[in-house]
């Protein structure tokens, strides 16, 4: 018998991993207050089935032991080795049609039981019946006999319809943490005379993602070997030791802050010889995501970017025959995409640098113009009392219509504050711009081409040519002074 079987556990106080569910469970057979309809679902491998098991062994007991089944009399002995047709058990996978509900429960369900006190069916991974099967187990479950208790396990209760959900006490399962599955893992050495490390245990309830099962399938598996340390550990399941994770996150780390195509070589190797060393790269690919997530909080940035590209590395793994080399497509893509994003960020912030000198430039002239030009500015300040000229009204409704219609956020803010139509024709229009950075970028052929389309709907012109001219703001100024002064 494997080791799963023989410490599966057979009464309640052994299942002391789910302490908030046993507890009300007891405490219900102790009052006489148990339901006829229970739901168990969440995380696979916390022993729902087995628990179902235990309740149904429970409520039938004729010798219960502080409420848990003495598992000796008649009645636990015919519920352990499915003796009796009071004990039904389905595998809802395998039963999935309403014909199989029909023939096991439906047509059964309503005679008393013939040896137990309580007729118990347990209906295991039930999300994966039809439709025409709930609603046929549906109208039992609603009004049940008073013999007849249906224990319902799942790992996907949003697959359960409500109506089902509704009718029953639901009870959620937790997953076990890492001590608990390390502790039971010493249980079982112990009683079977294996000799082990404790990190070799941490290691296999780490691989095993805290499924309990898999835990004790792997300590089974491994035992062959004698004895469980960490060497056979990973030579036995083929994974990597979390020494070599550290060193390929490290590795890969540096090589993404200094790149070249020497230093990627030395992470590649890294990854050929993980192979060669019989690594399953699936598996180690989700020991790094299990890295990252212990460690994500030393460098957010970092293993945020990481984790996007083992997720690549996962849809890749499952379309290429080569592991290794999608592997190594996506790393390559990753340092290329993050190489050209560090460039881009270099350009804006140079870009950025130049707009606040260009600034501080501007508001410095401001200054300097308003103190050279008092005596302008009240003529221009009479001039502006008077009605502006119909060219001007012109310009100005061309240029609000134009910012109206411009719906790309950055360059609508340019035209809001540095840019000035000075005159147009049936075929040209020229604008000033005050900002040499802005210039730049407005300049740029995309840019050009976009407000020459928005002008053309404008002016209903298919022929109109933007011609943009940089003007320092001083110049400017002194223009527009002079225009007034005219």
């Amino acid at each position: 018998m494997s080791l799963y079987l023989k410490y599966r556990p057979q009464t309640f106080d052994d299942v002391t991993w789910q302490r908030h569910i046993i507890d009300i469970l007891k405490k219900q057979i102790e009052l006489w207050q148990t339901m006829h309809n229970y739901l168990f679902f969440w995380p696979r491998w916390t022993w729902k089935t087995t628990t179902a098991r235990i309740l149904a062994k429970a409520v039938n007991c004729l010798n219960p032991k502080n409420w848990n089944p003495c598992n000796q009399c008649e009645n636990c002995v015919a519920i352990n080795k499915s003796q009796t047709i009071d004990f039904v058990e389905i595998d809802a996978a395998s039963h999935t049609q309403v014909d199989n509900i029909r023939e096991e429960i439906i047509d059964k369900a309503p005679y008393p039981p013939t040896q137990l006190r309580k007729k118990v069916y347990i209906i295991d991974e039930v999300h994966m019946l039809s439709k025409a099967a709930f609603n046929a187990l549906l109208k039992i479950m609603e009004e049940p006999p008073e013999y007849l208790m249906f224990i319902l396990a799942t790992t996907e209760i949003n697959k359960v319809p409500d109506t089902i959900v509704s009718r029953c006490q639901v009870f959620n399962f937790r997953k076990l943490t890492e001590n608990e599955i390390v502790s039971r893992l010493k249980y079982i050495a112990e009683k079977e005379n294996i000799p082990y490390t404790e990190k070799a245990l941490y290691l296999i309830a780490y691989v095993s993602e805290w499924a309990l099962r898999d835990a004790v399938k792997y300590l089974e598996q491994v035992s062959v070997l004698w004895e469980v340390n960490e060497e056979n550990v990973v030579k036995f399941l083929w994974i990597a030791p979390e020494a070599q994770i550290k060193e390929f996150v490290s590795l890969l780390k540096k090589r993404y802050q200094t790149w070249n195509k020497e230093t990627l070589k030395n992470v590649f190797d890294f990854l050929t010889k993980l192979e060669l060393w019989w690594v399953d790269l699936w598996v180690f690919a989700k020991q790094v995501l299990k890295y990252i997530d212990f460690n994500f909080l030393e460098d957010i940035q970092f293993y945020s970017k990481l984790s996007n590209l083992f997720k690549k590395i996962f849809l890749n793994l499952k379309s290429f025959p080569n592991k290794l080399l999608a592997f190594k497509v996506e790393i390559w893509e990753f340092i290329k995409n993050d190489q050209n994003e560090r460039i881009e960020s270099k350009k804006e912030d140079s870009l950025e640098k130049e707009n606040n000198i260009e600034e501080k430039k501007s508001e410095k002239l401001d200054e300097h113009s308003q103190n050279e030009n008092k005596n302008v500015e009240v003529k221009s300040e009479e001039s502006d009392s008077l009605e502006p000229k119909e060219d001007n009204i012109n310009l100005m409704n061309l240029m609000s219509q134009l910012i109206a219609k411009c719906d790309k956020i950055s360059i609508r803010a340019i035209l809001k504050k540095y840019a000035s139509i000075e005159w147009y024709d049936w075929k040209n229009i020229e604008m000033i711009i005050i900002n040499k950075v802005q210039y730049k970028l407005l300049t740029q052929e995309s840019n050009l081409k976009y407000l020459e389309n928005l002008l053309r709907d404008i002016l209903w012109k298919n022929d109109i040519s933007l011609h943009i001219q940089y003007m320092s703001k001083e110049d400017f100024l002194k223009r527009k002074l002079q225009e007034n002064g005219s």
